[in-house]
């Protein structure tokens, strides 16, 4: 018998939404993501990229200080279950894949995501 999984609150917004097992979490690089957010950015919506997704908030947590601790600007985004590991408020989707691609060349994995409306 399958049980039905459950499904992301709408204010996840995530197009591919991913759960990480805190053993198997990225490890990053030495070079950093560029992620100074652009004026339009910080006022709502625009672009960021997330690396990880967890069920427990204290997970995320405990990732984004790792990440913090080894220079990148990442952050915990959410309230509810998952609680999405990210990077950087870009304007457009071009500024948000080409930190993507920065990312990416430091072994780490990762998407592009739209934000939310604020």
């Amino acid at each position: 018998m399958q049980t039905k999984r459950p499904q992301p609150p709408t204010e996840a917004n995530d197009s591919k939404p991913s759960v990480i097992d805190p053993a198997k979490a990225p490890k990053a690089a030495t070079e950093k993501p560029a992620t100074k957010p652009s004026p339009a950015a910080s006022r709502g919506s625009g672009y960021s990229v997330q690396v990880a997704a967890y069920t427990h908030k204290p997970d995320a947590d405990k990732l984004v200080a790792t990440l913090t601790k080894r220079g990148y600007s990442a952050r915990v985004d959410g309230s509810v279950t998952p609680f999405r590991v990210r990077f950087g408020r870009y304007a457009t989707k071009k500024e948000a894949e080409d930190a993507l691609k920065r990312i990416k060349a430091s072994r780490m994995d990762g998407f592009v995501v739209k934000g939310p409306e604020r």
